[in-house]
C-alpha cells in the first residue's frame, strides 16, 4: 500500500514540474512579447512625429520624458489596481483595457497638429504622444508588473517566477 502510494505521489510530482515548466515557459514568452511591444512602440511613434517637427534634440528628450512617465503610471496601476480591485478582478479588468487599447491604436498621426510652426516642440511632442498612443502604451507597460504579481496568485502558477526568467525575457526583446 505504501509503495503504491508512493508511486501516485511521485507520478504527481512529475506532472507538476512539467506544468510548471511549461507554465514559466509561457510567463516567459508572454513577457518577452510584452517587452518588444514597448521597445518597438518607442521609436515608432516617435518617428511618426519626427518628419512633421524634424529631429531636434527637444522632440527626442520629449519622447523620452513621455514614455518614461507612461512607464511609472503604468506601473502604479499594476501595484495599486491589484490591491484595490483584487487579482481576479484586476486580470478582468485589465483584459478589457487591452482590448480596448487595441481598439484606440494609431494608424495615423493628424497632419492638422503640427501645421503651425511653434518654437518649442516639447508640449505638442507630450500632447501628440498622450493622445495617440498614451492609453495603449499605459496598458502595455503595465503589462510585466501584472503578469509578475499574477503568478504569486494562481494556484497553479509556481509561486514565483525566478527573476533571471523575467530579465532574460526582456533583455531577449
Amino acid at each position: 500500500m505504501y509503495l503504491a502510494h508512493a508511486v501516485s505521489i511521485s507520478q504527481l510530482a512529475a506532472q507538476n514540474q512539467h506544468s510548471d515548466k511549461n507554465l514559466i515557459i509561457l510567463y516567459s514568452i508572454t513577457l518577452f512579447v510584452n517587452a518588444a511591444l514597448l521597445f518597438i512602440i518607442e521609436p515608432m511613434v516617435a518617428k511618426m512625429i519626427l518628419p512633421f517637427l524634424g529631429g531636434s534634440p527637444a522632440v527626442w528628450n520629449a519622447s523620452l520624458v513621455f514614455y518614461q512617465g507612461c512607464l511609472l503610471v503604468g506601473y502604479a496601476y499594476a501595484h495599486y489596481g491589484s490591491s484595490w480591485l483584487g487579482s481576479k478582478r484586476h486580470a478582468f479588468v485589465h483584459l478589457g483595457l487591452v482590448f480596448a487599447a487595441i481598439l484606440l491604436l494609431p494608424v495615423a498621426l493628424p497632419i492638422d497638429w503640427f501645421a503651425t510652426p511653434i518654437e518649442s516642440p516639447t508640449t505638442l511632442v507630450l500632447g501628440a504622444l498622450t493622445v495617440s498612443i498614451g492609453f495603449p502604451f499605459l496598458v502595455i507597460a503595465a503589462g510585466a508588473p501584472l503578469l509578475k504579481s499574477g503568478s504569486r496568485s494562481v494556484a497553479t502558477a509556481p509561486r514565483a517566477i525566478p527573476i533571471s526568467y523575467t530579465r532574460r525575457a526582456t533583455l531577449a526583446a
